[in-house]
């Protein structure tokens, strides 16, 4: 095998041990995800509430099981009530945001995508430091983030 795809290989695994980095690559195929739902249920006529619920209740069981497993390191059921009320906050936090685009004049669907990248912020936050807690020394050990 070629030398420099070994490197880039073993370069490729070693930038993947960096939590915040699966948590961008992991998030934004839920991201992406998540917005089809609310984009498919508010184009077949869900009020943007609704629309914004359905995918959030969609995207915590996806979101759970790969970020939680993936990103965290969590294989277990015990954390899913603190990130049901993450979420909770995360959903009131955006469907505030696009609410405020909806009343300056931004449609639904261009609020949808204000309010994606501040849910991903606040959603690693929160699974970082308040749903996963007691598994992100390990990772930022191994890595020499914090």
């Amino acid at each position: 095998m070629n030398t420099q795809l070994v490197d880039c290989w073993r370069r490729l695994k070693q930038i993947m041990q960096i939590q915040w980095i699966r948590f961008v690559i992991v998030g934004a195929a839920n991201t992406a995800l998540s917005y089809a739902i609310y984009a498919g249920l508010y184009a077949i006529g869900l009020n943007y509430r609704l629309a914004s619920l359905g995918s959030i209740i969609i995207g915590i069981g996806v979101s759970y099981v790969s970020q939680g497993s993936l990103v965290f390191g969590n294989k277990s059921i015990s954390a899913f009530g603190r990130f049901v009320l993450a979420w909770s906050l995360i959903y009131a936090t955006h469907v505030a945001i696009i609410t405020i685009c909806i009343e300056s004049g931004i449609s639904a669907y261009w609020g949808g995508i204000v309010a994606f990248p501040v849910s991903a912020v606040l959603s690693y936050l929160l699974q970082k430091f308040v749903v996963f807690k007691n598994r992100h020394a390990h990772d930022d050990a191994e890595t020499g983030l914090s």
